[in-house]
């Protein structure tokens, strides 16, 4: 840093010793603060690239792992793990943690010092597979870095579903299958198709014009459910992507109700059900999908 202060010092003098006038100095600055502005841009498009890389990679050599050692899989239900990416759950088995001996220099001890190192961690990685009409999951586990780097493959598990979807993630994967099925224009836009299929979308109460009982979800519900569906006040909670460009907003708006139990409730006392509760839109139903301008959005969001 100190370096390239004196440099840019130096730079400097040697403009104003050499009759350079104000707008031309002015004019270097400029570029000059373009040029570290490109730089840095530069700079965080690698490390997304990176990310993405690695990322990509682990979710491969899970999709091989599991095509080797699955066993008893009909071919249609192979196609699924080869086209769909899993989920991903990770939870951190060591912290990075280094620990060594500060020796001083003259008088003292020697003491023993911790430090934790970014990147050093190392995290369970397990990634899912939920074929259609499968009871059980594809589940490859495995271990690897925090962003999915150095991802070891170490076993395929089929005995049980022991992993459950929290209620956020089921109500996420209807709406992806709403869109898809009442945008079908989507499939002429690939780019806003995977930004839908892949992006996490935002959550939003909003309040649209919406009509539960004509969607497929409620005349599937049985008799007893739809009698408590119908009692309830119903809440309204949308899934809301941008589209490539950010000038407009791929919407899937639904409805859903707080459970008498209390279980999804707010812990802070008040009548709504936090994000953060495992039961929040737990009975979630898709009602409306629309694009709108990203102008026109604000209207229907609930501040």
């Amino acid at each position: 840093m100190r370096l390239n202060f004196l440099i840019a010092m130096g730079v400097m003098f040697i403009i104003t010793s050499c009759g350079v006038t104000e707008k031309e100095k002015q004019e270097y600055i400029k570029n000059s603060q373009a040029k570290r502005k490109n730089k840095t841009i530069s700079g965080l498009k690698e490390k997304v690239k990176a990310l993405k890389q690695a990322r990509n990679e682990a979710i491969e050599t899970a999709r091989e792992f599991a095509l080797e050692n699955t066993k008893g899989l009909i071919e249609s239900k192979l196609s699924y793990i080869r086209f769909n990416e899993p989920h991903i759950y990770q939870s951190k088995i060591l912290n990075g943690k280094v620990m060594y001996y500060n020796i001083p220099i003259g008088e003292g001890s020697r003491k023993l010092e911790i430090k934790t190192i970014d990147g050093w961690g190392r995290y369970q990685t397990i990634m899912v597979w939920y074929p259609p009409n499968e009871k059980l999951p594809v589940i490859v586990a495995g271990t690897s870095k925090r962003n999915l780097s150095r991802f070891i493959p170490v076993k395929i598990v089929r005995e049980r579903l022991y992993i459950s979807k929290p209620a956020v993630e089921k109500a996420r994967e209807k709406a992806l299958e709403f869109a898809m099925n009442e945008l079908p224009f989507l499939q002429d836009k690939p780019r806003t198709k995977n930004i839908v299929r892949f992006d996490d979308p935002t959550i939003a109460t909003t309040n649209f014009d919406l009509d539960v009982k004509k969607t497929f979800y409620y005349q599937d519900l049985r008799h007893k459910e739809k009698e408590e569906f119908d009692r309830q006040k119903l809440l309204q909670a949308s899934f809301i992507w941008d589209n490539e460009d950010k000038t407009e907003k791929i919407v899937v708006a639904g409805v859903w109700y707080e459970r008498k139990d209390g279980k999804n409730k707010s812990t802070k006392g008040d009548n709504n059900a936090t994000k953060d509760s495992d039961h929040y839109l737990s009975n979630w139903i898709p009602v409306k999908a629309q694009i709108y301008q990203a102008t026109e959005i604000n209207e229907y969001l609930v501040k």
